[in-house]
């Protein structure tokens, strides 16, 4: 979503800071002119889907002649590791100003105090990476959408420039542009929750694989020390003894690694957990108060509806309030949250 739909030339000829800047320029567009009260914002193209970072991901494997990985069982984790990186890549794409919710710190578990079956636990009760996967591509997708309304807003601005002059024609070209900004940025946020979900799911999905190869080792002190004790024999004792204490070895081994694993998905979810701020649509010149705000909606929807038959997406982001209540329960539950209803 970082490139834009406008081509070079009118980009060129429409940034007010290009040395080629011409508004009498035949592919000048108004839209485009950043110091135009008529912009519309950068209109980015639509966002690759995380379905589609990861067959690239597996294509770009593929064509390295790796057998022996295989063999050695690394081609899976290179491929995941790969489709991260493209993950990363795309959120970094994003335009830079996307206004982030202030959620305060991280919190973290102390897992070095936990069981090993308190972590297994945890990890795997209520918690699928393939229901996180989805809601991530319905917010990428949500995104695309409301990239491709906020460019019909900017089609029809400039198809009115011709048809509809004076003050009254100006007015409502202003309020479009507005709204085409609103779609843009409620856009890229809503690209950006995709990819962070994506994040989300991907580091869910290979920490349960980490720790299903790295199960419990059962010991418990008392039965050991019971079982010690019902021998008589020295020699039996000594060689029971030393068994005994290496299988507590074992399983403190397993138990320092499940949480080592905990920690570091602890670590790489924390570093995915900005969340965009959703605000509410621009308000009609001259509305006010809460009930405005509702009027100002339906208005920016009637117009939208009128340019795009096909689009009902934009009543989504119709309620600041309630996209806003939908990123907490992303940054809470990431599992369960999902992009406001259509």
């Amino acid at each position: 979503m970082a490139q834009s739909t406008v081509d070079e030339k009118t980009r060129a000829v429409s940034d007010p800071q290009s040395a080629e800047y011409d508004p009498a320029s035949p592919h000048y567009d108004v839209t485009a002119d950043s110091s135009s009260t008529f912009y519309a914002g950068d209109i980015g193209t639509a966002a690759m889907s995380g379905h589609d970072l990861r067959r690239e991901a597996e294509e770009e494997v593929e064509r390295f002649p790796l057998n022996v990985f295989s063999n050695l069982g690394l081609r899976d984790p290179l491929t995941q590791a790969v489709y991260q990186n493209k993950v990363d890549e795309a959120k970094e794409s994003l335009p830079d100003g996307i206004d982030i919710r202030q959620m305060g710190d991280v919190p973290k578990s102390l897992w070095d105090n936990a069981s090993h079956e308190q972590m297994v636990e945890t990890l795997n009760s209520n918690a699928n990476s393939a229901t996180v996967a989805e809601t991530s591509e319905e917010w990428v997708s949500l995104g695309n959408e409301l990239t491709l309304h906020q460019k019909a807003v900017a089609d029809a601005i400039n198809d009115s420039l011709g048809d509809w002059h004076g003050e009254a024609g100006d007015a409502a070209r202003r309020h479009l542009a507005q709204v085409a900004q609103w779609l843009g940025s409620t856009a890229q946020g809503s690209v950006l929750t995709g990819r962070q979900q994506q994040t989300h799911s991907q580091t869910l999905n290979e920490t349960q694989k980490a720790m299903a190869d790295n199960p419990p080792v059962p010991f418990s002190a008392s039965a050991a020390n019971a079982r010690l004790a019902s021998i008589s024999d020295p020699g039996q004792l000594a060689a029971a003894t030393m068994q005994e204490l290496a299988n507590q070895e074992r399983s403190e081994a397993a138990r320092e690694q499940a949480a080592r694993i905990m920690n570091q998905f602890d670590d790489t979810v924390g570093s995915a957990t900005d969340m965009p701020l959703f605000m509410a649509p621009p308000k009609l010149a001259g509305a006010g108060g809460a009930s405005a705000a509702a009027g100002g909606v339906d208005a920016g929807r009637g117009d939208l509806r009128s340019l795009n038959e096909s689009g009902n997406r934009p009543e989504m982001a119709g309620a600041g309030a309630g996209a806003n209540a939908v990123a907490d329960g992303i940054a809470g539950a990431t599992v369960s949250a999902r992009p406001p209803a259509a």
